[in-house]
């Protein structure tokens, strides 16, 4: 649902979180904190992040932010990092947690943004012009809490652009081997049945091992 007032200043604790990864942004900075405030608070679209968000840099700021492939990679790596804090907590009780995976469609009215496709919406049958997400977190049984560990934007097979293309369970299994690498623990693991198939029943076994 979105704000039909003005922010005039991203809350402290969404500012804290931005702060994390301040070093990696550069002149991006404004345009992620204007992003990750609108995200929590609900707010999606260019037009509508500059509308609400008093502090949001302009709309061609947040494009080029949006468009930038490598700024993605930097994010995710950060992000992982400051995950394996909790590693030790994981490891004491793994029974707590276990693997998630699903993709999510992130839906944007520009037709421009890099990564973005016509996608087939599940839940409307209709289509939607969005970044699909494929995501891997830990699922923390106890407080109802997913906490994100890995994701990766998926790519659909388009002339000229094949390289980028992957299946979803490939792409799932891929971040699936990096986690472990890592140091991640095997845990249980949970998808939809999309998912299911010879080369991923086996790798999940061994995972699970």
């Amino acid at each position: 649902m979105i704000l039909g007032f003005p922010v005039l200043s991203c809350p402290k604790e969404i500012r804290d979180v931005a702060d994390d990864f301040k070093d990696l942004l550069g002149n991006y900075y404004s345009a992620f904190v204007a992003a990750l405030c609108g995200s929590v608070l609900g707010i999606s679209g260019y037009n509508n992040l500059v509308r609400f968000l008093m502090f949001s840099p302009s709309v061609s700021a947040l494009s080029r932010f949006f468009n930038d492939p490598e700024i993605y990679q930097k994010l995710n790596h950060r992000h992982r990092k400051r995950l394996l804090s909790i590693l030790e907590r994981i490891n004491k009780n793994p029974k707590r947690y276990l693997w998630t995976i699903d993709d999510t469609l992130v839906a944007h009215a520009g037709e421009k943004i890099w990564g973005t496709y016509w996608w087939h919406d599940h839940n409307t049958k209709g289509s939607v012009h969005a970044h699909k997400l494929l995501v891997l977190g830990i699922v923390d049984r106890d407080r109802k809490l997913l906490i994100p560990v890995f994701w990766e934007v998926l790519h659909q097979k388009i002339e000229g652009h094949e390289d980028r293309h992957e299946n979803g369970w490939q792409v799932a299994l891929k971040l699936l081997d990096a986690a472990i690498d890592l140091g991640f623990p095997k845990l249980a693991v949970c998808a939809d049945s999309w998912f299911a198939g010879a080369e991923w029943s086996c790798k999940i076994f061994s995972v699970q091992a």
